[in-house]
């Protein structure tokens, strides 16, 4: 059962208890855990959304208001105070205002956390991180100048056959790309395919799907027609250049398009993110499956912080855990919980469960 058919069982502000003054919180990001006590007060979700992306991240017990003085404190920058601390005893004690926290370091072999394993197959958690990136941008960027689609395509006979070659070569590309359109920003990714034709026919050979924002950026004086024709005939004779290319190639290895609004999101779907159809591509070792390029570039979508009262943790995280497709019975505990979803679409699921949100600015004043 997913936690949508859930929403009915969700208790009514009249039936709501505080969550109490003995609460949890992740300290740190290795595996130190708090446990927090205090006199009076109330725990506060956070909840981050990019204002015109399609992403939100929410935070149990990210912040702490302290009804006794009136001020509020982040659980970020409750660090513990070391000077108490006895070596060999795994436990740290610090006190910030009416507030005492006593940490305890998780088992090495039982906690999370620790460095990604490397994977050589693009995995669906590798697609939902690519996705993410997407999902973080402004699409108002989009909507305007539009994203160039392009697919690079390696000659009927390659000058090798290594992947390390091939990113060597997109790694040329991308430079000279940047050094004629200065703002040009994006993802690559490289998918294995199964030639249909030419003398490599059957056999499995790589090529790139980029997706490239702020093009037009770098060219306001052209008009958008005469910069997407000027682009195509720079682009086919780079590449074209770089992999040893004949004029077959120069004609038909790079594919470019130009696609805007809605149109975006579903190229993204469709060939930059992608799982792969065939089981014998995701069985070769070619290390990245993608990448981010100038990222400092990218239209990255302003983020706005709403909090939610303690007592509404729960439905909040309900509401979250529904858009994610979490099952209801499924136990979840982590330090936050991240779903693809605009402000608006948070916004009525707020409404629906009667769930009022405070302003950052407004919670930072309290």
């Amino acid at each position: 059962m997913l936690a949508t058919q859930s929403y009915h069982e969700l208790p009514h502000d009249g039936d709501n208890q505080s969550q109490g003054l003995f609460s949890t919180f992740e300290i740190s990001p290795q595996g130190r855990q708090a446990v927090v006590h205090a006199d009076a007060g109330e725990w506060f979700a956070s909840v981050d959304i990019a204002q015109y992306g399609t992403f939100a991240t929410l935070r149990p017990d990210a912040g702490w208001l302290d009804i006794d003085n009136g001020t509020f404190h982040l659980a970020s920058e409750m660090k513990p105070d070391t000077s108490g601390y006895e070596a060999g005893s795994g436990v740290r004690a610090c006190s910030i205002g009416t507030v005492t926290a006593t940490t305890e370091r998780k088992s090495d072999s039982g906690g999370r956390g620790g460095a990604r394993r490397f994977k050589t197959s693009f995995s669906k958690g590798s697609r939902r991180r690519l996705l993410r990136h997407f999902a973080k941008l402004d699409r108002r960027n989009y909507e305007s100048d539009g994203v160039y689609f392009v697919t690079l395509s390696l000659p009927d006979v390659p000058a090798s056959m290594d992947a390390h070659d091939w990113k060597r070569w997109l790694d040329t590309f991308l430079k000279r790309l940047r050094r004629r359109y200065e703002y040009a920003a994006g993802a690559w990714r490289l998918e294995m395919v199964k030639r249909k034709s030419g003398t490599l026919a059957g056999e499995m050979v790589g090529h790139f799907h980029l997706a490239i924002f702020n093009v037009p950026a770098s060219k306001r004086h052209l008009p958008p027609v005469q910069l997407l024709a000027e682009f195509r005939k720079w682009a086919s004779a780079a590449w074209t250049e770089i992999v040893g290319g004949d004029e077959a190639h120069l004609k038909a290895g790079v594919q470019t398009e130009l696609a805007r609004g809605k149109r975006v999101l579903r190229y993204l779907s469709k060939y930059v993110s992608k799982m792969p159809e065939d089981a014998d591509a995701s069985a070769i070792d070619i290390g990245r499956h993608w990448g981010i390029f100038n990222k400092a570039e990218l239209p990255v979508s302003p983020v706005i912080r709403l909090w939610v009262h303690g007592f509404k943790n729960d439905a909040a995280m309900w509401l979250f855990r529904a858009i994610a497709g979490v099952p209801a019975d499924k136990a979840m505990r982590l330090p936050s919980i991240s779903i693809m979803a605009d402000l608006e679409r948070l916004r009525r699921g707020f409404a629906r469960l009667g769930i009022t949100t405070i302003p950052d600015e407004v919670m930072r004043g309290a």
